[in-house]
């Protein structure tokens, strides 16, 4: 599937809504599924797999993410896709960055 660019994205609503590069659609359908909406999209980061779907256990209109090793399905503030990654990331970095602190206090500590 080709990634829409930008101008595609601003197009669309928000059913509808596509991200770009480094996220990737990696929704699954029965075959019975008349729908092929993309639903889940995946981006990875180095070593970390951030998942935006969603979920059957939230409303329609909610996105949840996922870091796999980070933190388990979490539901979204957004019901933008585009806010809900741009959510997602912003959870990494925090997450990442929190433990780089504690790692460099630790260190100061028996330096």
């Amino acid at each position: 599937m080709k990634l829409p660019t930008d101008t595609e994205n601003a197009a669309g609503s928000d059913c509808q809504e596509r991200l770009v590069s480094p996220w990737v659609d990696v929704s699954s359908f029965s075959q019975n599924a008349k729908d092929r909406t993309p639903q889940t999209w995946r981006a990875k980061f180095g070593r970390f797999d951030i998942v935006v779907t969603r979920h059957r256990d939230f409303a329609p209109d909610e996105w949840a993410s996922k870091c796999y090793g980070i933190w388990d399905t979490r539901k979204m503030a957004s019901k933008s896709l585009r806010e809900a990654a741009g959510q997602a990331k912003a959870m990494l970095q925090a997450e990442l960055e929190t433990a780089i602190n504690a790692i460099l206090g630790a260190n100061s500590y028996y330096s």
